[in-house]
């Protein structure tokens, strides 16, 4: 159904998981029909548990929808949070897609990784990627730095860290264009990917994503937690701070402006 289709993707690209679980239960009892497109937003945002997953490709296989490339990624990223690496393994078989897809492998290695199959991950970096000559981002080479070292192959370490550094300058950069097109979903997408090696850029980013969308309510949660990493600065402030003028609320702008006095912070708006 098109409706759905359109209310979840709304909802998912503004990171709102609850209302797509929400829409996920009333389809349900509605017994309205659902496309990938539908199903790549539930694999994504409503499988906290591997059952919970698995109940949803069970539904895509009766249904007989094609695994697209995106419904495939959509899936992995449930797996990898649902810490099920052998649904993970299980769905790359059903994409007509080569061994060597960079999407796929990253897809199939944070998967590993969030799993601590640091062998099996460190195995799909040096036989897949390294001989199709693909380079890893930040997220998966830090992924792979942490399966180096659990795994004693610390020769991997250096080449994988230079590829880090330099891919979360992209990422931040990234982040800020995808709140600029108003693209919440894929801006929080990439934020927590690189949420393990975040740093004052990573974060300032994401905020300048959410005041660009006008989520002033998500932009403070992620000030907070800023905050609480050590890594809010001046440019966190006056972007909140931005925020908030622009929409009027020239209290919490002044509230702000006393707090990051308090802090020894000088705004520049």
């Amino acid at each position: 159904d098109q409706s759905l289709e359109k209310a979840l993707t709304e909802a998912s690209r503004r990171g709102e998981f609850a209302m797509c679980r929400q829409l996920k239960s009333l389809s349900e009892k509605l017994q309205i029909q659902k496309t990938v497109a539908s199903y790549e937003v539930f694999a994504k945002t409503c499988s906290e548990t591997s059952e919970q997953l698995r109940s949803i490709v069970g539904e895509i296989n009766v249904a007989g929808l094609v695994y697209t490339k995106s419904l495939v990624e959509a899936i992995l990223a449930g797996c990898a949070v649902a810490k099920d690496a052998d649904l993970a393994a299980e769905t790359v078989t059903k994409v007509n897609l080569p061994r060597s897809d960079k999407d796929l492998c990253s897809a199939l290695i944070n998967v590993y990784g969030c799993c601590a199959q640091w062998d099996v991950a460190i195995c799909l970096y040096e036989e897949v990627m390294v001989p199709a000559s693909l380079k890893p981002d930040s997220a998966v080479a830090d992924l792979l730095i942490q399966g180096a070292n659990e795994t004693g192959r610390t020769e991997l370490v250096a080449a994988l860290s230079e590829l880090s550094v330099s891919d979360l300058v992209k990422h931040a950069k990234a982040i800020r264009s995808f709140g600029k097109d108003g693209d919440m979903q894929s801006a929080l997408a990439l934020f927590h990917s690189n949420k393990h090696s975040a740093n004052s850029l990573l974060y300032n980013s994401i905020l300048e994503a959410c005041v660009q969308c006008q989520d002033l309510r998500m932009a403070l949660q992620f000030l907070s937690d800023a905050k609480a990493q050590g890594f809010a600065d001046t440019v966190s402030y006056n972007t909140v701070m931005k925020g908030q003028l622009a929409v009027g609320d020239n209290r919490a702008a002044h509230q702000m402006l006393e707090e990051m006095t308090q802090r020894g912070l000088h705004a520049s708006l």
